[in-house]
């Protein structure tokens, strides 16, 4: 090995020290990317100057290509776990959507189940010793009937009442055959016959006074209610 080479390799050596020891010294105030770049410079350094040692002019060219390398590869490195917290970030904001979506689904579910349950006002009242139903009455009859089309697990009860006035034969019957016009009204509308159950209480349960004509007009009526069939208690009443 000549002088010229010996000297070119000390040189070369002193440098690649220099730089590794003034890394090794610095201050660790700078960020994570600018320490990498750093770090991929540094080894740019050493890494030419030990191939340039190697195999001259040829083998720091090696060692620089190797270099930029190891820092592009660190860099891409960074992208990817940059763009996995993303996705990551992502995946639990729309967990976080489903989950909000799933509950307020839940509630409007419950809210129709309620709705279902909510009571009903039905109630058709009649003239003195009449039992027709009334173009009103069976529009309400239309209403009831798509409600219980719309909830199968409900039925029906109905129960016919008369004003005093009268015997006590007659108003039987009366009252009988006014829910019997209810109920073949909901049959005609497609409410099956086992949903249906009625009763007549002629005026047994009057409460209005002797006389009062107010009173009478409010105890000639069909009351319905509206159960559900699983447990057979009330949901809907009208009085």
């Amino acid at each position: 090995m000549n002088n010229r080479k010996r000297t070119l390799i000390a040189i070369a050596t002193s440098i690649s020290l220099a730089v590794t020891c003034s890394q090794a010294n610095a201050k660790p105030l700078l960020s994570n990317k600018t320490k990498t770049e750093i770090t991929g410079a540094t080894f740019f350094t050493g890494a030419s100057v030990a191939g340039f040692i190697a195999g001259g002019p040829v083998g720091m060219v090696v060692g620089a290509l190797t270099s930029v390398y190891f820092t592009e590869k660190s860099k891409k490195l960074d992208l990817v776990e940059d763009n996995l917290m993303e996705t990551q970030a992502a995946l639990a904001t729309v967990e976080n959507a489903a989950a909000h979506s799933y509950t307020v689904q839940e509630e409007k579910i419950s809210q129709l189940e309620k709705a279902t349950l909510a009571p009903l006002a039905f109630q058709v009242l009649f003239m003195t010793g009449d039992d027709e139903l009334t173009q009103q009455d069976l529009q309400r009859m239309d209403a009831l009937a798509q409600y219980l089309s719309d909830n199968q697990k409900l039925q029906v009860r109905l129960d016919g009442y008369a004003d005093p006035r009268g015997t006590d034969e007659y108003n039987n019957v009366l009252s009988n055959e006014r829910a019997l016009n209810v109920v073949n009204a909901l049959q005609e509308r497609g409410v099956a016959a086992e949903r249906i159950e009625h009763f007549a209480h002629g005026a047994n349960k009057s409460v209005a006074s002797q006389g009062d004509i107010e009173g009478y007009a409010l105890e000639r009526r069909v009351r319905i209610e509206v159960f559900a069939n699983t447990d057979q208690q009330a949901v809907a009443t009208s009085d």
